[in-house]
C-alpha cells in the first residue's frame, strides 16, 4: 500500500497466499507472511510493484509472532515454544536452537544482541543471540498475564492484561513505573520518552513518561472498535481497529501539548529550586520577564 498521501490509501500491488494472512515482518528485501495453520511463506519485495513467492516454511502450531534478526529467524511456534532458525539460505533454513514454554507467547522483541521473549503464563524471558555463545533461554520476571512488549535503548515496556503498564530499566532489570490505562493494551510502542498504548476500550493512549516523574496520560485517539496495534510514522498514527478496519490519525497536536506539559514541568522545576535556595528576587525577574510570556505565547 502507497501511503505517501494517508487521505488516498489504495492497494500498490498483492500478492496471494493459500491460507490467511496473520502477521507479517520485512528484512531488507524479504517479506515473511505468517499464516494461522500453514506456517511462514516468504515473498521477495525488491521490486513492490511484482512481489514475487519465494518458499513455505511448515511449522507445527499457529505462529504467535515472528522476528528477523541478522540471518536469523525467530518464530513464536503455539505448541514448539521458541525456535530458532539460520535462514542464511532460504531456501532451506536449519533449526540451530528451540525453547518449550507454555505455547502462549505473546510477543518478541530484538535489542542489540538479545532478544526478549513474554509468556502469557509464565513471564518475561531473554535469550542471548551471539552466535560464538551457546543459546540459553533465561528467565527475568515471573509476571503472568503480559500482553505486549517493546524494548528501547534504555527501558523495557511490558503490557499487562489487570495492572496497565510496566515500565523497567533494560540495564538493572528494576522497575521503575507502572501506568494503569482505561482497559487491556493489546500492544505497545514508545519512542521520544512517549508511550503509545493500542487500548481495548480507549483506542491510542498517548502517555508522556521521564526518568524522574510518574507517566500520565497526555491524550487519546478514540477508535470505533478496540485498537489491536498502532504503527507511528513521524506526526501519524496508523491504528489497525479489531473489525479489519485502518484508522489514521494526526498526532501534530499532541506533540505540541507534549512540549507545553514539558514547559510547565520545566517551571515546577525550576520555581523549587528557587524556594529552596531563597533566590526569591530572582524567582520574582523569571516569572515576569519569561514565564508569563511563555505561558501565554502557549495558549
Amino acid at each position: 500500500m502507497d501511503i505517501q498521501s494517508p487521505q488516498r490509501q489504495k492497494p500498490f500491488s498483492q500478492c496471494g497466499i493459500p491460507g490467511t494472512a496473520n502477521l507479517v515482518t520485512i528484512s531488507q528485501s524479504i517479506a515473511f507472511i505468517t499464516d494461522q495453520e500453514k506456517g511462514i511463506y516468504l515473498i521477495d519485495i525488491s521490486d513492490p510493484s511484482v512481489p514475487t513467492y519465494l518458499h513455505q516454511m511448515n511449522t507445527s502450531g499457529t505462529v504467535l509472532d515472528i522476528i528477523v534478526f541478522q540471518q536469523l529467524l525467530v518464530i513464536a511456534d503455539s505448541k514448539e515454544g521458541l525456535i530458532i532458525y539460520d535462514i542464511s539460505s532460504l531456501e532451506s533454513p536449519e533449526i540451530i536452537g528451540s525453547f518449550q514454554l507454555s505455547g502462549s507467547i505473546k510477543a518478541l522483541a530484538m535489542n542489540q544482541d538479545t532478544l526478549y521473549c513474554v509468556d502469557y503464563f509464565s513471564g518475561f524471558y531473554t535469550v542471548n543471540m551471539t552466535l560464538d555463545e551457546p543459546l540459553v533461554l533465561n528467565k527475568i520476571l515471573d509476571m503472568s498475564s503480559i500482553e505486549s512488549l517493546f524494548v528501547s535503548q534504555e527501558n523495557i515496556f511490558l503490557a499487562t492484561r489487570y495492572q496497565g503498564i510496566s515500565i523497567i530499566d533494560r540495564n538493572t532489570m528494576n522497575l521503575l513505573w507502572t501506568i494503569k490505562t482505561p482497559g487491556n493494551v493489546h500492544h505497545i510502542y514508545s519512542t521520544d520518552n512517549i508511550i503509545y498504548a493500542s487500548d481495548g476500550i480507549a483506542g491510542l493512549q498517548v502517555i508522556l513518561f521521564n526518568s524522574v516523574q510518574a507517566p500520565q496520560i497526555m491524550a487519546s485517539v478514540n477508535t470505533p472498535d478496540s485498537a489491536e496495534k498502532s504503527v507511528i510514522n513521524g506526526q501519524m498514527a496508523y491504528i489497525a481497529g479489531r473489525s479489519g478496519e485502518l484508522y489514521i490519525a494526526d498526532l501534530h497536536h499532541m506533540y505540541a501539548k507534549k512540549t507545553f506539559i514539558q514547559l510547565i514541568q520545566q517551571i515546577i522545576h525550576m520555581t523549587l529550586f528557587l524556594l529552596k535556595t531563597n533566590c526569591l528576587w530572582l524567582m520574582e525577574h523569571l516569572v515576569s520577564k519569561f514565564i508569563i510570556p511563555c505561558l501565554i505565547r502557549n495558549g
